[in-house]
């Protein structure tokens, strides 16, 4: 007798049962779903090699310009044969539809060919072989940017027998209504149909044009800004900036950073359309004592110097200049100027100054590069010189040179890069072994303070020390030997509290340099500076004074910013350093008065002459003046002068007891042949 199952235990086989079907279940249908996308990626393989034969036998069709893209769909190719005509997605079990698109791209010389998958629709799905081929110039679907301009692409048509077909209507449409074009003035999204007719069957194909917003704000910003910290407490952070987007939309500006601690800091500023397209700008704040304006040449700004006052020219008179505001444009050939008042007196920011109240006057020459000319220690012809001003204390000339002199004249261990269009850092700001973003050099040659010894050779008591002034109307301070002159310039330091300063008689090639920014475009050019040949008094500025304002031709930018009298006229002594490659001390002119040195190709051009700055950058170390005429005391410079056709720089020749050979050229050489006929010029370079 056979035993049936229980009712328990065939309820347990069931439950037995459902479990396993709940375990196998899952693992059966991804394995279905895996294959059937194995199936419709294979589907999509052989839509690719259909396009590949279409485009073999269609290659008039194909585009030619690197990047340049047709678009055409399934039932193009089903139309020629490359695809059955009940080619189905296996994933759906449905036909795939007439108007997938396959973009075919010319790329690198070889065509690269997309099917994409996702498109099209389920209108309908039939064909005609009699109906004519159409196929789309460039994307199915194209972008145009908001009030943008769409640029209509077009397409391509035959009829059965390969024949262009060139009557090809375009149909525009928002969503169901029917339109006159592609509107880019607001997000929307457009159908352009394309149809061509031949043999009385029509063939459509649809480009989608969807107008978008890829494009970022304009956000328009100072990168840095300087603020006191009067300014700071009521600083709105939104001055001065803008924001504009292709959209025309109103943008807002988001910041972040910013708060009212008297301190430097960064600030961030957003600015971001409805699109989601973003810009982001940060601005540094700075947080000064004073606010200084910087002009847009790249000059670095001035160093005032402990006593010393800005200044500015209002057309009739100085006024105490606003640094904060525009007080000297380069651009403009208005050199920066600034004075040291007589003691006692007193101004304020905007108080006008007469020359009566200013004891010394000074211009800044910022640091700069000149392009050479003159490499090849040839005759150059009269010429404008290409000037860059360096930011800070970089040297940014490719051309470099070293301390070492050659009476031989053979200067090719001397430079390197020297050539003719490379950029050379005018050795001027090179002050011992500092950099120097600039100098202030007198504006005006020195005088005194007792005008007795300005003007009378024989007045009593004028052949020594005398307190300083650079002044302008006034003759200059020309009866006092080399010596006394010297120590008089570096006691302007003392005598005016400028304890942040270096005070000294012109170096030469600090001569020069105020001469080539002079030749540039930022100063006078190749016009030549004035000089009054019957000016037997030798007052400073080309007469008594204030004519200074009137003769402006006598300053090296042609207005009154620049520095007066660099002419023949001046006779000025400059500091040199007289040693040879031995560093044996010349106490005269021997050597070097018929043969100079060319080193540094420190060149200028002036007028019709020709002249050359030429030789060795001393070490121009601060001794103290003990023995002048010795080569173990004294201040010296560079050994430079300069030489043109009757106006030249020599080396002092003859021996005097108060070393006045020593260390010493002056300009023009056939000129002022006694000792105590010369003036001079200062130069502060700050600490």
């Amino acid at each position: 007798m056979k035993k049936g199952f229980t009712l328990a235990e065939l309820l347990g086989v069931i439950v037995i049962l459902a479990v396993v079907a709940l375990i196998a279940f899952p693992i059966v249908s991804q394995s279905i779903d895996s294959n059937r996308k194995k199936l419709y990626q294979s589907q999509l393989d052989e839509i690719k090699l259909g396009a590949e034969k279409w485009a073999y036998e269609n290659i008039n069709m194909l585009p030619t310009a690197n990047n340049g893209t047709v678009t055409i769909t399934l039932l193009n190719l089903k139309e020629s044969g490359f695809l059955p005509l009940d080619i189905k997605n296996p994933i759906t079990g449905k036909l795939l539809p007439n108007d997938m698109t396959i973009t075919i791209t010319y790329r690198n010389n070889s065509y690269d060919i997309t099917v994409n998958g996702e498109s099209g629709t389920d209108v309908n799905n039939d064909f005609n072989s009699n109906a004519p081929t159409i196929i789309l110039n460039g994307e199915a679907i194209t972008y145009v940017e908001i009030k943008g301009t769409y640029s209509e692409l077009g397409a391509i048509a035959k009829d059965k027998d390969g024949n262009l077909i060139d009557d090809i209507s375009i149909t525009y449409r928002e969503g169901s209504t029917e339109v006159g074009g592609i509107d880019a003035s607001r997000f929307t999204t457009y159908s352009v149909v394309y149809s061509a007719t031949s043999n009385g069957y029509t063939s459509n194909i649809t480009r989608t044009v969807i107008v978008r917003d890829t494009t970022a704000p304009v956000l328009s910003l100072e990168d840095t800004t300087e603020l006191t910290k009067d300014e700071l407490a009521s600083f709105n952070l939104l001055a001065g900036v803008s924001v504009t987007d292709n959209s025309g939309e109103t943008i807002n500006i988001q910041t972040s950073g910013f708060d009212r601690l008297p301190t430097d800091k960064i600030v961030e500023y957003k600015a971001c359309d409805s699109s989601n397209n973003c810009t982001t700008k940060r601005r540094i704040i700075k947080i000064v004592s004073v606010k200084e304006y910087v002009d847009n040449s790249g000059a670095n700004k001035p160093k005032l110097l402990a006593n010393m006052i800005p200044i500015k020219y209002n057309g009739s008179s100085w006024v105490y200049a606003d640094v904060s505001e525009e007080w000297y444009d380069y651009n403009s050939k208005e050199w920066a100027n600034a004075v040291v008042l007589n003691s006692g007196v007193t101004k304020s920011v905007g108080n006008t100054i007469s020359e009566s109240e200013i004891a010394l006057w000074y211009v800044w020459i910022p640091r700069y590069k000149y392009q050479l000319f003159n490499a090849n220690n040839g005759s150059v012809s009269v010429q404008q010189i290409n000037v860059t001003f360096e930011t800070g204390t970089s040297t940014t000339g490719t051309v470099r040179c070293v301390d070492k002199v050659s009476k031989s004249g053979n200067d090719s261990e001397i430079c390197t890069n020297a050539i003719n269009g490379n950029w050379y850092t005018h050795p001027a700001f090179t002050f011992g072994d500092k950099d120097l973003t600039g100098f202030w050099m007198g504006k005006f040659e020195v005088s005194t303070t007792n005008s007795t010894c300005n003007s009378t050779p024989s007045a009593t008591n004028c052949n020594k020390e005398l307190p300083i002034t650079i002044k302008p109307g006034v003759s200059s301070f020309r009866y006092a030997s080399i010596a006394n002159q010297f120590n008089s310039i570096r006691n302007i330091e003392t005598d005016y509290g400028i304890s942040n300063g270096d005070s000294h008689m012109t170096k030469n090639m600090e001569w020069g340099a105020v001469a080539y920014l002079k030749q540039s475009k930022y100063g006078l050019g190749i016009a030549d500076i004035g000089f009054n040949s019957s000016n037997s008094s030798y007052y400073t500025g080309g007469g008594s004074g204030t004519s200074y304002k009137i003769n402006v031709t006598y300053s090296t930018t042609g207005n009154i910013y620049g520095v007066y009298d660099m002419s023949g006229g001046s006779w000025e002594y400059v500091m040199g350093n007289m040693v040879d490659s031995s560093g044996n001390f010349y106490a005269s002119g021997s050597g070097f008065t018929s043969a100079p040195e060319d080193k540094y190709y420190d060149k200028y051009t002036y007028g019709t002459s020709l002249a050359h700055a030429r030789g060795k950058l001393g070490d121009a170390t601060k001794e103290t003046l003990t023995t002048f005429g010795s080569s173990t005391g004294g201040w010296y410079s560079d050994y430079a002068y300069f030489v043109s056709a009757s106006d030249s720089w020599f080396p002092r020749s003859g021996s005097y007891s108060d070393g006045s050979s020593a260390g010493v050229f002056y300009f023009n050489g056939s000129r002022g042949s006694t000792y105590g006929s010369v003036s001079s010029r200062a130069v502060i370079t700050p600490n």
